[in-house]
C-alpha cells in the first residue's frame, strides 16, 4: 500500500485484500477472454477443417485453465476469508507454486496462439514478400 506494515490500519488492510482478492477471478477472466477473442478470430479468417480442430482444443484449454486458476485462487484458504483476514485462524496454500501453475500454462498458450496461423499463412498462393508481410501483419495483431 506504499505505507509502513505498522502505520496501515487493519480496516485499510482488510479493504485492500478484498480488492486484491477480486483480482483471482478478474485476472483469469480478463486473459482467457482475450485470448478466446483471438482465437476465435483465427477461425474466422481460416476455415480449414484441422485449422478449427487445433483452436477448439486451445478454446478448450483456455476454458479448463481458466477454471482450475479461478477455483484455486477463490480457495486457497481455508477458511476462504482467511484471504483478506491473514489473522484468521486456517491455512493457505503456498503462492509460489500456484502463480507457477498459473504463468507456465498461460506463456505456453499465448505462444501457441502467436504460432497457430504461420502454417496457414504458409499455404496460401501468395508470393514470399507477401507471405512475409502477412505473418509480420499476424504477428503484431496478436501482440
Amino acid at each position: 500500500m506504499g505505507r509502513p506494515a505498522a502505520t496501515v490500519s487493519p480496516a485499510d488492510l482488510d479493504a485492500f485484500l478484498k480488492i486484491q482478492f477480486t483480482g483471482v477471478i478478474q485476472y483469469p477472466l480478463c486473459v482467457t477472454f482475450t485470448k478466446l477473442s483471438i482465437l476465435y478470430q483465427y477461425r474466422r479468417l481460416f476455415p480449414n477443417r484441422d485449422f478449427k480442430l487445433m483452436t477448439s482444443a486451445l478454446i478448450a484449454i483456455m476454458i479448463m485453465w481458466c477454471t482450475g486458476v479461478m477455483f484455486t485462487g477463490i480457495f486457497m484458504c481455508t477458511p476462504v476469508h482467511k484471504a483478506w483476514k491473514p489473522f484468521t485462524p486456517g491455512s493457505c496454500i503456498s503462492l509460489v507454486p500456484y502463480y507457477y501453475g498459473m504463468q507456465i500454462p498461460n506463456v505456453i498458450t499465448d505462444l501457441l496462439i502467436l504460432l497457430l496461423p504461420f502454417r496457414e499463412i504458409q499455404r496460401l498462393e501468395l508470393p514470399f514478400k507477401q507471405k512475409i508481410g502477412v505473418a509480420a501483419a499476424c504477428f503484431l495483431w496478436v501482440m
